[in-house]
């Protein structure tokens, strides 16, 4: 077991964890865009629930992955890594959301204007995380500090000021105007304080793990996140947004947390050794292929589906059944991934493949 400041090998739980992430994704999508459901908390969804850590525990693990000790962000390195990724979270992303406006009639000035680009938004948002992160580290070597507390504490207090500024109601009060705030989704940058913790806790990788061994604390966070969660779904009113907004935080956090001790406590069942680990980690090498396709393979026209589990509400058989069809989604998504990477040219372009 890998107990190191940072991790000098790929962990097969880590790739299985994204791979269980990325199914959480498409089995919420199947019940958005296939039952046409969108308040979860009215038949009871699982959803409604899983909703609450499923982005803030993408977005940790895309932090985690990015983090490596031995990253040299001098001016030439940051350069070459946006360009590289410029390719992919732009480019190809905008290759795939004008292919799914043409196929599916979409108004293509509309869904750029939206802040969902028809549910585009991931990549573009985390190639913004990037260049803030970037920046965020030239700023701190001009203060020429060896000292990490520091550093964790402007990435923490710069995600915490871009989380308030992109609030819907600090946005209108500082007068920037809606069709900018959609354009770029600034709303979708508040979860940056989710991928700065996955950067923060891949750099204190074991003094993390040492944490989550600690099985009392284990108990407290595991509390928290059902307490605050139910809280949450609750809808509890006549709160200030501020203690709203501060709870969504801990919430994200501390499912986040629960997540990753599951999967860490549990990593030998998540192997290539075993069926369930290879699936999910075939799943999570392949989250950028997935997420770009599986928008075009989501079952639609499926309302008559929603309203039943509307009217007869039981989260236990619209979890199976949809996870099911998510699991189909994902199956195709994976074929069609693998005939689109036999040309290099477009598995370069298209999903970030290195040339050979």
């Amino acid at each position: 077991m890998n107990t190191s400041n940072t991790p000098t090998k790929r962990l097969e739980y880590i790739d299985a964890m994204r791979g269980f992430t990325m199914l959480l994704v498409v089995y919420s999508h199947i019940m958005y865009f296939g039952y046409g459901i969108s308040d979860f908390s009215e038949i009871n969804s699982f959803n409604a629930f899983i909703g609450l850590f499923r982005m803030p525990l993408f977005f940790f693990v895309s932090g985690f992955v990015l983090y490596k000790a031995t990253q040299i962000w001098n001016l030439k390195n940051s350069v070459a890594f946006i360009a590289k990724k410029f390719k992919v979270q732009i480019i190809a992303t905008t290759i795939f959301f004008i292919l799914f406006s043409l196929i599916f009639n979409k108004p293509i000035i509309e869904g750029i204007l939206s802040g969902a680009k028809y549910g585009y938004w991931f990549t573009i948002t985390l190639f913004f995380f990037y260049i803030i992160y970037i920046s965020t580290k030239q700023i701190t070597k001009l203060i020429k500090s060896s000292n990490t507390i520091i550093e964790d504490s402007i990435l923490i207090i710069t995600a915490l000021i871009i989380r308030l500024i992109c609030s819907s109601s600090i946005a209108e009060k500082i007068g920037i105007p809606n069709n900018i705030y959609q354009l770029f989704g600034l709303n979708n940058l508040s979860l940056y304080i989710f991928f700065i913790f996955g950067i923060i806790i891949k750099r204190h990788f074991s003094k993390f793990l040492n944490l989550i061994s600690n099985k009392y604390l284990t108990s407290i966070i595991i509390s928290i996140f059902l307490f605050t969660g139910i809280f949450l779904i609750k809808n509890v009113t006549n709160i200030p947004n501020s203690i709203i907004n501060f709870i969504m935080i801990v919430t994200g956090i501390t499912g986040i947390v629960t997540v990753f001790s599951f999967f860490y406590k549990y990593q030998d069942s998540f192997t290539k050794e075993t069926k369930v680990g290879r699936v999910l980690q075939y799943i999570g090498k392949r989250t950028l292929d997935i997420y770009l396709l599986h928008y075009f393979f989501l079952p639609r026209n499926l309302q008559m589906v929603g309203e039943w589990f509307t009217e007869n509400i039981n989260p236990t058989l619209e979890f199976f059944v949809s996870l099911t069809l998510a699991a189909m989604v994902i199956a195709l998504c994976l074929v069609v991934s693998n005939v689109i990477r036999i040309s290099p040219f477009l598995a370069n372009w298209l999903f970030g493949v290195k040339s050979k």
